[in-house]
């Protein structure tokens, strides 16, 4: 348990000291990079995924899963790559992202490799502005890992509110927008307080697998899926996200 504490804290001065140092300044001017055999452009304020393990591993995993004919929704959707890895399987994506920019990016490097025709993005606060009663096979996200509040909306692929709150309202609510075999896979780091937000999930009855493991420097990466018959009618009672036409 010691050793776990100072691991984590370990990882967050790392963080904390190399992002003023090297990552601001690599997300302040517009990036390509080449990763999964696509080609990807970050303009600034979009997450970066060549910057960050989760990414990487997250794809990693996807790629291992069968999406064919599956609708998906990838929530923050940063630069698009997990959309375009679960869009060249076969599926069709819904690339959601607070960030206007990230909306932008994903659209742009949809196009630039050709699966323009699977990925539809959208700017939306988690499921605020996605169609009421969409079902989706699968629901992806690579969340904010640090329980701060963001400052801007770039802020958001890291800080998740106090307390992780954008993870809890995303529990809350992404039940109601899955099939009745959907599930939601989330990567989440030992960085993290993992067992509260688990009880996020399972508190609202979903049932819980860890799928995958791996160990990176500080911390380690894991992989939930949280899955369930029980999920509709335990987020029946969950506040639904309000819709711009319902506004």
């Amino acid at each position: 348990m010691k050793l776990m504490k100072i691991s984590k804290l370990a990882g967050r001065l790392f963080f904390l000291v190399s992002y003023p140092l090297y990552f601001r300044r690599k997300l302040e001017k517009t990036n390509t990079t080449r990763m999964f055999d696509f080609d990807l452009t970050i303009p600034p304020t979009v997450f970066h995924p060549a910057f960050f393990f989760s990414t990487r591993i997250f794809g990693d995993y996807l790629r291992g899963l069968s999406l064919s004919g599956k609708q998906v929704l990838d929530m923050g959707s940063g630069s698009g790559l997990l959309s375009l890895i679960a869009a060249q399987q076969g599926a069709k994506i819904l690339s959601v992202d607070i960030n206007p920019r990230a909306v932008d990016c994903t659209r742009m490097n949809a196009e630039k490799n050709n699966l323009a025709h699977a990925i539809t993005a959208i700017q939306s606060d988690l499921f605020e502005n996605v169609v009421a009663d969409s079902q989706f096979d699968y629901v992806i996200w690579n969340p904010p890992f640090f329980p701060v509040e963001p400052k801007d909306e770039a802020a958001n692929a890291w800080k998740a509110g106090k307390d992780y709150r954008t993870l809890s309202r995303f529990a809350e609510q992404a039940g109601l927008f899955l099939s009745p075999d959907g599930r939601i896979i989330v990567i989440l780091s030992t960085q993290m307080s993992v067992e509260e937000i688990a009880h996020f999930f399972t508190r609202l009855g979903f049932r819980v697998s860890v799928v995958h493991k791996h160990r990176s420097f500080f911390e380690k990466f894991i992989i939930y899926e949280f899955r369930g018959a029980e999920n509709r009618s335990a987020n029946e009672s969950a506040p639904r996200p309000t819709h711009a036409s319902e506004q």
